[in-house]
C-alpha cells in the first residue's frame, strides 16, 4: 500500500497541473501519511497472516495450495522465504510443481540466478499447461525476462532480447485473459506502453488509473509508466 501510494504521488507530482485533480492530490497526500504512520500495523498484519497459514500447513504439509498461499505472501515481503517455498514446490512431481517452478523462475532473478530461472522456466512444457493457468504461466514468464532485461539494461544486447521475450510473452498472456478484465487492460496498457506506442499507451494507462476498482499493484505499475511517458514528454519540451 505504501509503494503504491508513494509512486502515484511520483506520477502526479510530473504531471502537467489540467491533467489532475488537486483533490486528488490532497487526498493522496493525506493517505500516505496515514499509511506511513500505519507501517508496522501493515507489516504485523501480513506476518500474522502468513504465521496462519504456516500453522495449517505445518500441521498437514499435503496442502500443495497453502504451499503456494504462503510463497504468494511473502513475495515482495520476504523473497527469500518466497524462493524456499516456491522450491519446495517445484521439487513435487509433475503435474503439481509446474506452478511452483513458473513462480520460483519469477523470482530468482531478484537474486541474480539469472541462468537458473530461465533454465526453470524453459524447462517446463508449455502445451502441458492447463487452460485456467496460461494467464499465471506467461505472466510469470514477463516477470522474469522483464527483470532480467532491467539488470542487464547497460548491456543493450542482452536486455534486448529479454525485454523482447517478456514483450511476447505478454502479449499471449493478453490472448488468455478474460477480455475487459482488470487484468486484461492493465496488460493492455503496459503492452502499448512498451511497445513504443505512446498516445495509445496514455489513454490506456489513464483508463486504467482513473478505475478505482482496479487492483492497487497495477495502479501503482500504471501510475510508474504514466510517469515515464509525462517525464519523456517533458524532455522533449526542453
Amino acid at each position: 500500500m505504501l509503494r503504491f501510494l508513494a509512486v502515484i504521488l511520483a506520477a502526479l507530482s510530473i504531471l502537467p497541473a489540467s491533467a489532475i485533480d488537486r483533490r486528488k492530490v490532497a487526498e493522496a497526500y493525506s493517505a500516505l501519511d496515514a499509511s506511513l504512520a500505519k507501517r508496522r500495523e501493515y507489516m504485523a498484519e501480513r506476518q500474522g497472516y502468513i504465521d496462519s497459514l504456516k500453522s495449517v500447513f505445518d500441521a498437514d504439509t499435503s496442502r500443495h495450495d497453502l504451499m503456494m498461499a504462503i510463497g504468494d505472501a511473502y513475495t515482495g515481503f520476504d523473497n527469500d522465504s518466497a524462493l524456499m517455498y516456491f522450491s519446495r514446490g517445484a521439487s513435487l512431481p509433475e503435474p503439481q510443481n509446474m506452478p511452483f517452478r513458473w513462480r520460483l523462475a519469477s523470482l530468482l532473478p531478484l537474486s541474480a540466478f539469472f541462468d537458473i530461472a530461465t533454465a526453470t522456466f524453459d524447462s517446463i512444457d508449455s502445451s502441458a499447461v492447463p487452460d485456467s493457468l496460461l494467464s499465471s504461466y506467461y505472466n510469470c514468464g514477463r516477470q522474469m525476462h522483464s527483470y532480467i532485461a532491467a539488470f542487464f539494461k547497460n548491456h543493450p544486447e542482452v536486455s534486448g532480447s529479454h525485454s523482447a521475450a517478456a514483450l511476447d510473452l505478454q502479449k499471449r498472456m493478453l490472448e488468455v485473459l478474460p477480455e475487459g478484465s482488470p487484468e486484461y487492460r492493465f496488460n493492455e496498457a503496459e503492452f502499448h506502453f512498451l511497445s513504443g506506442h505512446t498516445e495509445m499507451a496514455k489513454v490506456l494507462l489513464s483508463e486504467v488509473l482513473s478505475d478505482s476498482d482496479m487492483p492497487a499493484k497495477l495502479l501503482a505499475r500504471a501510475a510508474h509508466h504514466m510517469s515515464s511517458l509525462a517525464r519523456d514528454a517533458g524532455d522533449e519540451e526542453a
